[in-house]
């Protein structure tokens, strides 16, 4: 691999709808922390703050570039901006742009993509089986309907 090794930002929260509903909080409340938090807090019924906003929601944010700022200052990035105003025009061009931004991030932090491009169509069935928990054969042979 050429590329160099660096430490993966470790994202707490991995859900889309999730991460969206969280922005979206961020954004109708800029540099109110206390609103952001009391939004982002009625995501997550039952959970405390320590936990989520502070020790979830606002790192994995700001891991993936999507929150800028900190303490009472802290608002939404111009990729953050541009995924959730794509949402009221259309499915089609929100899922585009959510694509796009996503490529822009992993080129940025992860490299994945790159990655992946390296490997064999084996070798990515081998780490599809290992990321989903799946038995080797059942994605090499997947059982057809």
């Amino acid at each position: 691999m050429s590329m160099t090794t660096k430490p993966l930002p470790l994202i707490k929260e991995n859900r889309v709808d999730k991460i969206k509903a969280s922005l979206k909080c961020i954004a109708t409340h800029p540099f109110d922390r206390k609103k952001q938090r009391d939004c982002i807090m009625e995501l997550y019924p039952g959970k405390t703050e320590k936990s989520v906003f502070r020790g979830m929601v606002v790192p994995s944010l700001r891991h993936l570039g999507f929150i800028i700022g900190h303490g009472g200052g802290l608002r939404v990035s111009a990729n953050a901006r541009i995924i959730i105003d794509s949402e009221n025009i259309g499915d089609d061009l929100h899922r585009r742009t959510l694509r796009a931004v996503m490529c822009e991030v992993d080129k940025a932090k992860f490299r994945f993509i790159d990655i992946l491009g390296e490997e064999t169509p084996i070798m990515l069935k081998v780490l599809l089986s290992k990321a989903c928990n799946l038995a080797i054969s059942d994605v090499l042979f997947p059982i057809k309907p």
